[in-house]
């Protein structure tokens, strides 16, 4: 199957020793080039929302009903942070877990994670997968 793909004509090396060359009209950019990170808040009545390790970005209703979890969120919810269709939103300390994703849904979660939204172009699905992909 490999065998049948074309190759690109011309390439060039990406300046990153593990990942070495890439087509030519490639660009390699950091994170901080593709995404912006979102701090929208006060938006109390918005639907709660949960990001967990196995699914990722999922309604805190349903996620709770499948799960022997309990509902920990503050009850002054001015402070969550507004996601929308096409963020991604991960948890600081537990990403590495894989506790992240990207959203098809707008609510809120908790203050304590991170909120980005591409600014590029840059396909969601294509990031959500690829920062669940171990290295």
């Amino acid at each position: 199957m490999i065998a049948d793909l074309k190759p690109y004509p011309e390439y060039k090396e990406s300046g990153q020793e593990w990942l070495g060359q890439v087509p030519k009209h490639w660009d390699v950019l950091p994170n901080r080039a593709i995404f912006s990170e979102i701090k929208e808040r006060d938006c109390p009545d918005e639907e709660m929302l949960s990001v967990t390790i196995t699914r990722g970005i999922v309604r805190q209703k349903a996620f709770l009903a499948d799960s022997s979890k309990k509902d920990s969120s503050n009850t002054n919810k001015a402070a969550y942070k507004l996601v929308q269709p096409g963020d991604i939103a991960y948890n600081k300390m537990r990403a590495w877990q894989g506790a992240l994703g990207a959203s098809s849904l707008r609510g809120i979660i908790s203050p304590a994670y991170v909120v980005m939204r591409p600014v590029t172009g840059a396909n969601p699905l294509y990031f959500h997968h690829l920062y669940r992909t171990p290295m």
